[in-house]
């Protein structure tokens, strides 16, 4: 159980630290030599030794704090749901799964931080997190429900269809369009809180792939899909910095659709580049370190 626990810290630090030190020691480094574009990219100064120690997280790097809490503390979590399993069975595990997800859910309102008010650490370490454990429950129950599934992917594909309808009109311009006006508040890009229902709304597309053999065969085997899939984490890391820097800038007077397309043109590239150079070389060293483990002792 230690060798398997000691190989899943190795790969999972590997796989998303040294990465996410190089954007962060670049991106210091940019603006520490281009001052005068800090205050258009960024509301205040950055520090780029508090952003490493995980104590500041600007941009989509916040998620990125999350998401090693998340690892830290999913092998507790997998203990639990395997002991929920084994004395009260697998339908009690999925509903222990789900009560894990709306209880972590509720700590984006208000009222969790009044309950905590010295806990905003804590509060940042745990933001987000069941947008995780939705892919625990999807995986969870394609493993155990996955014959029964197949009779209800009809109602699978319409509720994903219903969330992803949903997830359209909260858009500022669609719900404009559906209901006269905008709210004055608003998360992220959307008028609601997109996070968990686009987390089920791509938990239950994992499922319909999953449960095709023709649409997870094309997914698997999609050179491009395969290409994006590998720079998918350097791509999250850098893209925001890349919007930024051609939006908020200006940068030759180009349209806005044109420095999009730039941005993302050059976020691909980069995020290519940084899987190159950076995580393929330390995803390898992780395989070196760590020592395969015998049936019985993994978790």
């Amino acid at each position: 159980v230690w060798q398997s626990l000691r190989n899943y810290a190795i790969r999972r630090f590997m796989r998303i630290y040294p990465a996410y030190s190089v954007v962060v020691i670049l991106l210091g480094a940019y603006l520490f030599y281009h001052p005068h574009l800090q205050s258009r990219l960024i509301s205040q100064p950055i520090n780029p030794l508090a952003i490493l120690s995980l104590q500041e997280a600007p941009w989509v790097l916040w998620s990125v704090r999350t998401e090693l809490f998340f690892y830290a503390i999913f092998p507790f979590i997998a203990a639990l749901i395997y002991v929920i399993h084994k004395i009260l069975g697998k339908h009690f595990a999925v509903m222990g799964i789900v009560a894990l997800i709306v209880l972590l859910s509720s700590m984006h309102h208000n009222a969790f931080r009044h309950v905590f008010p010295h806990e905003r650490m804590m509060y940042h370490f745990f933001r987000s997190d069941e947008a995780f454990l939705v892919g625990v429950l999807a995986g969870y129950v394609y493993h155990f429900y996955a014959h029964v599934l197949q009779r209800y992917k009809a109602y699978i594909t319409t509720c994903a269809l219903i969330l992803l309808l949903a997830y359209i009109s909260s858009f500022p311009r669609v719900f404009l369009i559906l209901y006269g006006f905008i709210p004055s508040k608003f998360y992220g890009v959307t008028v609601f809180n997109y996070a968990l229902p686009l987390s089920v709304l791509m938990g239950l597309f994992i499922l319909f792939v999953a449960l095709s053999d023709r649409y997870r065969s094309y997914v698997f085997h999609n050179k491009v899909l395969i290409f994006f899939g590998k720079i998918s984490f350097s791509l999250y890391l850098v893209h925001d910095f890349f919007i930024r820097l051609f939006l908020k800038t200006n940068m030759y007077n180009f349209s806005y659709e044109t420095r999009i397309a730039v941005a993302l043109v050059f976020s691909v590239c980069f995020a290519y580049s940084l899987y190159l150079l950076v995580e393929e070389p330390f995803i390898k060293l992780a395989k070196k370190l760590t020592k395969p483990c015998l049936p019985s002792a993994s978790v």
